[in-house]
């Protein structure tokens, strides 16, 4: 057998393998090394350590990790806030530079480093190259030309090289920039050849020892590993939790996003004495640094989000430490979590930080199973393709020694990744706690963000003033200007006319019929032909003898159709009652069963089977009614719907919502979102039945268009 097919089918049984120092190291996630493995390594010695000392196939394609291929793919535009490239440009501050010295040291850290020499194919593979030309670097004497250029750089990935280093002198400083592909490097590795840049070019000691495990040999034993007990159990652990883990945090979106590819960026610095207080007080907790930080960034998206149990998505910089003097290897081993939050009690400060602390190292006991992988399971389980955690955590606190850096990192600096609104990035050094949020542009509603940083960096303050405040209930509050703003908006008193839902949507379809009312992944409708639809729907309702005062459930995947149903359900008079199309079908029968339901719209009748009671509407029979008559529009103190939950019991309950009741809700969300202008268009994105039919309603109710995504 060839060495490599034997390194090969070692790494395929979930057995990492590597040499150091002319010794074969071995490691095994899921336990001890089988006894006829190590029979193989023994015998083979002498071959295996040949092999990985000469580089036998160093220069050979290898698979992208499983977040370098969603950087890759986030890069194309078909994909829902793509089109960007994963990237980071920075800049650090220098008394002087020689440039000329600073380009021959960035040509050893090339050569010494294969990832600088790396290039990526869109098949999802990776090679490094065996040589490159020499590298130049760019000198300018304006940084403002530097910044334009590369701050959003979007690099040809089978192109390299795959960064951009340049330098600019002004009278006070020497400036260092730095552009990187992440996919090349992540955050910790650029700050590792920063810190190798500054021990040659200032002839500082090299207490850097290097490591001996290529980027290559890294991922392929990682991937081998996939074999191994370990990571079925990981996966199994994250399959059980697919049913409960909740969206990302819904914060205030802009009426109409704009889809850009560029982020801006808020920078503040917490002084070292309140940094150092903080980790003092973690200790006292017994929790780490980073879990306070991350815990105080989640109260406060929480004060401005409408879910308040969410999950963030967590970067993780942690590589595996068998490999000694691992975080000295260049390349991306970042990796994410999906954790959750629930924030739907008050909390006291101390207890939920433990919480989260627990939750987190839980988590990264089944990291075998990436995040990524998660998210995909969830995209299917859910079958929302477009299902996506926006808001990151991303922390080096603790992982890199930056105390003797002679640069000093400026704030012009930015970082972009793919399908991220807001990126939280912190770092520690003994001058303190650097927080970056890089924000999307054309996402949020004016302010927001401005308003969640300084509350962020308040609250960071002000745990590190008093460990009292440790052990007290967490409110956030408001800024000033946001209270104000509040106060204006609820006491302006105005009287709420009683109205129907489809009383108020007829009103805006005679108003302006042709406008769209729907979009969803089928087309676009317009006011006049969801009216009609609906029309026939009432038609079809009540020749089957449905009337004033009856139940009908509605069991529909969300879209026109389903919208159609609830306007020609309430046309009748009746009141429906949403049933998921997810749902078990004994459940589905238990709601019908539970609310004595006489009519169905759904477009199968098989988890009917036996009830002869029910009726079902399907919509192949429906069609397109101009005018209907008999239409009850005045209906206002009846029941509107009834949404079943599972109550405590486990047995489905229902819940009354009446029309009036409805209505209150629909001009609250109209309030809040200053939803004015018929031109309006409002995004519906992983809600639930109940919640999408407030907010549908509320934006047709003022001619607006709604976007229902699926």
């Amino acid at each position: 057998m060839r060495i490599n097919k034997m390194i090969r089918s070692i790494r395929d049984l979930g057995v990492s393998i590597w040499v150091e120092n002319g010794k074969i190291h071995y490691f095994k996630k899921d336990g001890k090394l089988e006894d006829d493995i190590k029979s193989v390594l023994v015998d083979n010695k002498t071959e295996i350590v040949k092999y990985f000392e000469e580089d036998g196939e160093r220069f050979d394609s290898f698979p992208l990790t499983d977040i370098q291929m969603a950087y890759l793919l986030g890069r194309r535009g078909a994909f829902e806030y793509g089109d960007v490239a994963s990237h980071l440009y920075m800049e650090l501050d220098y008394p002087s530079l020689d440039c000329m010295k600073v380009q021959d040291i960035w040509n050893r850290l090339i050569a010494e480093h294969d990832m600088l020499r790396a290039v990526i194919s869109e098949n999802g593979t990776q090679k490094v190259l065996k040589n490159v030309e020499k590298y130049h670097i760019y000198i300018s004497a304006e940084s403002e030309e530097i910044r334009n250029k590369w701050a959003n750089k979007y690099f040809k990935t089978e192109m390299w090289p795959m960064f951009d280093i340049g330098v600019t002198n002004s009278s006070e400083k020497y400036t260092l920039h730095l552009s990187f592909d992440f996919l090349i490097a992540d955050w910790a590795s650029i700050w590792t050849l920063l810190m190798e840049f500054e021990t040659i070019y200032f002839g500082k000691k090299d207490a850097n020892k290097k490591c001996t495990v290529t980027f290559r040999n890294y991922i392929l034993n990682e991937i081998g590993m996939k074999n191994s007990r370990r990571y079925g159990e990981d996966k199994e652990y994250w399959e059980k939790r697919l049913d409960t883990i909740p969206e990302a945090p819904i914060l205030p979106l802009q009426s109409n996003t704009i889809k850009t590819n560029r982020f801006v960026r808020f920078a503040k610095k917490l002084q070292v004495g309140e940094w150092e207080k903080i980790k003092e007080f973690s200790m006292r907790v017994g929790v780490t640094p980073t879990t306070t930080v991350l815990s105080i960034f989640a109260l406060c998206i929480e004060r401005w989000s409408s879910n308040k149990r969410f999950a963030l998505n967590l970067t993780t910089l942690i590589r595996n430490d068998k490999y000694s003097n691992i975080y000295n290897t260049i390349g991306d081993f970042t990796s994410v979590n999906l954790l959750e939050f629930d924030l739907s009690k008050e909390v006291i400060f101390r207890d939920f930080i433990k919480t989260v602390n627990k939750q987190i190292f839980e988590d990264l006991d089944h990291n075998s199973y990436s995040g990524v992988e998660v998210i995909r399971d969830l995209r299917k389980k859910r079958r929302n393709p477009k299902l996506f955690y926006p808001i990151i955590f991303t922390s080096s606190i603790g992982l890199l020694e930056l105390n003797d850096m002679v640069g000093k990192i400026n704030d012009n600096g930015i970082s972009q990744t793919p399908q991220a609104f807001l990126d939280c990035q912190v770092m520690d050094s003994s001058d303190g706690l650097y927080i970056n949020w890089d924000v999307r542009e054309g996402i949020f509603e004016k302010d927001v963000v401005q308003d969640i940083f300084y509350t962020f960096i308040k609250y960071l303050k002000a745990f590190s003033g008093t460990y009292d405040l440790w052990d007290k209930k967490v409110i956030i509050e408001l800024p000033e200007n946001q209270i104000c703003r509040r106060k204006t908006v609820n006491n302006t008193f105005r009287k709420i006319e009683a109205d129907t839902l489809q009383n108020l949507f007829v009103k805006s379809a005679s108003n302006m019929p042709e406008k769209i009312a729907i979009v969803d992944e089928d087309g676009e409708y317009t006011y006049e032909e969801l009216l009609w639809v609906a029309n026939g729907i009432a038609k079809e309702l009540k020749e089957n003898g449905c009337k004033r005062g009856d139940l009908v459930g509605i069991k529909l995947d969300k879209g026109f159709f389903q919208i159609a149903s609830v306007l020609g359900v309430l046309f009748t008079g009746a009141a429906f009652v949403p049933i998921d199309n997810e749902q078990p079908e004994l459940r589905a029968k238990k709601i019908i069963n539970t609310a004595k339901i006489s009519f169905v719209i759904s477009e199968n009748e098989n988890f009917l089977k036996g009830n002869e009671d029910c009726k079902v509407i399907r919509k192949n029979q429906i069609y397109m009614q101009k005018q209907c008559m008999e239409v009850v529009l005045d209906n206002v103190s009846d029941i509107a719907y009834i949404i079943f939950t599972s109550g405590s019991t486990g047995e489905p309950k229902g819940v009354v919502i009446e029309q009036q009741a409805v209505l209150n809700t629909i001009v609250d969300i109209n309030d809040r979102l200053n939803v004015k202008d018929n031109d309006c268009v409002l995004a519906l994105s992983q809600l639930h039945f109940d919640l999408s039919i407030y907010d549908i309603f509320g934006m047709l109710a003022v001619g607006a268009s709604c976007i229902i995504q699926i």
